[in-house]
C-alpha cells in the first residue's frame, strides 16, 4: 500500500471486514469529514481485488466525487486497474474496480457482471426506491453474496431520522466515528460560530420538513441579506483566505456572487467553466466561491478556512455536511489519536473502578 492508514481508519476497516465475514448484504459506516472515508474504501478495494479476487463498483453521487475517489485510488492502490464511468466526464469503463456516478451506472446494468461488493459514498442520499436500489438488485441477481458498504458522516435523513435500525436496510453501525471524536482526536479543527443575522423566514413554505426552496430563494436574494453576507464577511472573515459561500439557489448564487464581486458554480454552468472555478478556489487563485448545494457533499479543499451560510435549512445532514467543508486540517494528528486511545482506555478503566 503507497499510503500508511491511521490507526483509526485501520480499526475501521478490521471491523468491515469482519461484519462482512459474518454475512449479510447491508454494512455501514458512520465517518464524518476528513475521516478518509474515500482512502478506507481504498484500502477495502485493495484488499477486496487482491485477496479475494473481487470485482468492486464505488458509486458517487457527484462527478466530482468521481474524480476524487480515482486520485485516492492510485495514491493507496496504483497496481489497481481502475475505470471511471461517468457520461457527464466523457468515460464509460468498466474494469476490475469502476467508479461511477448512479446516474450513468443505472443506464448501463447489462455491462455490470458478477460484482463482488458496491461501496456507496454518503449514503444517506439514497432514498427508499432509487437507482441505487436499481443497481444492486440488478448485481445481487447475479450474485447473492454481495456485500454492500454504505459510509456516511450523517447517518440520518430528514423527516426519517436515522438510516439504520429495526427494520431498516441498514441492521446497525459496523463502525462509527462522531464529529466531536474527531475533534478531541485532533483530526479536525475546533470551529466558532457567528451569527450576522437571524433572516424572518415566518412566511417561508415548509415541504417535508424543509424550507421551500423557491420562497427561501426569494427571501434570501433580497438586498438584504445579501448585505448581510458581506457585512460578515468584512466584519468576521478579514483574516481567513478561503472563503466557501452557500446558496439557495441558482439565481440566488448569481446575484450574490455579484454581490460580492467574486465567481459562484453551479448546474448550469458548462463542465470547463465549472471546473476552471472550482481549481481557481481550491489552489487560493479565487478567495471566495459561492455554490448552490454541489459542494455541499464531500468536497475535499482543506485551505477552506471560513463557511458563510446564505442557505438557512431544517435538515440537520445538510447542516453537517456544509460546515464540515471547513474544518480538515493540514498537520499530522496521528500522535494525538494515540494520545485520545490512551485517555479512552483510562476512562474505560475508571468507570469499571467505580462499578467495583
Amino acid at each position: 500500500m503507497s499510503v500508511k492508514l491511521r490507526p483509526i481508519q485501520e480499526e475501521c476497516l478490521e471491523s468491515v471486514i469482519s461484519s462482512f465475514k459474518s454475512g449479510g448484504t447491508y454494512h455501514l459506516v458512520q465517518a464524518p469529514v476528513a475521516f478518509g472515508k474515500t482512502i478506507l474504501a481504498s484500502a477495502l478495494i485493495q484488499k477486496a481485488v487482491q485477496k479475494w479476487g473481487a470485482k468492486c463498483l464505488f458509486l458517487a453521487h457527484l462527478q466530482e466525487l468521481v474524480l476524487q475517489t480515482e486520485e485516492k485510488l492510485k495514491a493507496v492502490a496504483p497496481e489497481i486497474d481502475c475505470g471511471i464511468f461517468g457520461a457527464g466526464l466523457g468515460r464509460k469503463e468498466i474494469k476490475t474496480v469502476t467508479i461511477g456516478t448512479k446516474q450513468s451506472i443505472v443506464r448501463a446494468l447489462d455491462r455490470l457482471v458478477d460484482i463482488n461488493l458496491i461501496i456507496i459514498d454518503e449514503v444517506h442520499v439514497m432514498g427508499k426506491n432509487d437507482d441505487y436500489l436499481k443497481i444492486i438488485k440488478h448485481c445481487l441477481a447475479q450474485n447473492p453474496r454481495l456485500r454492500v458498504l454504505g459510509v456516511t458522516g450523517t447517518p440520518f435523513r430528514l423527516g426519517e431520522g436515522y438510516i439504520y435500525g429495526d427494520d431498516k436496510r441498514w441492521a446497525d453501525l459496523v463502525h462509527y466515528t462522531t464529529l466531536d471524536q474527531m475533534i478531541e482526536i485532533g483530526y479536525l479543527s475546533p470551529y466558532r460560530y457567528k451569527m450576522a443575522c437571524s433572516p424572518d423566514l415566518s412566511k417561508v413554505k415548509k415541504s417535508a420538513g424543509e424550507f421551500n426552496i423557491g420562497d427561501l430563494s426569494d427571501e434570501m436574494i433580497k438586498e438584504y441579506h445579501m448585505g448581510s453576507v458581506k457585512q460578515a464577511i468584512d466584519e468576521h472573515a478579514q483574516a481567513r483566505k478561503s472563503i466557501m459561500v452557500f446558496a439557495v439557489t441558482i439565481e440566488h448564487a448569481e446575484a450574490l456572487a455579484e454581490f460580492l464581486g467574486c465567481e459562484a458554480v453551479h448546474s448550469k454552468l458548462d463542465k470547463d467553466t465549472w471546473r476552471d472555478r472550482v481549481d481557481r478556489f481550491k489552489s487560493g487563485v479565487a478567495r471566495i466561491l459561492v455554490n448552490v448545494t454541489q459542494l455541499s457533499i464531500g468536497f475535499d479543499a482543506p485551505r477552506i478556512d471560513c463557511i458563510v451560510l446564505a442557505r438557512p435549512t431544517m435538515s440537520p445532514a445538510l447542516f453537517v455536511q456544509m460546515i464540515g467543508r471547513s474544518l480538515r486540517i493540514h498537520v499530522d494528528c496521528d500522535s494525538l489519536y494515540n494520545k485520545y486511545l490512551q485517555k479512552r482506555a483510562l476512562d474505560v478503566q475508571s468507570q469499571s473502578t467505580i462499578g467495583i
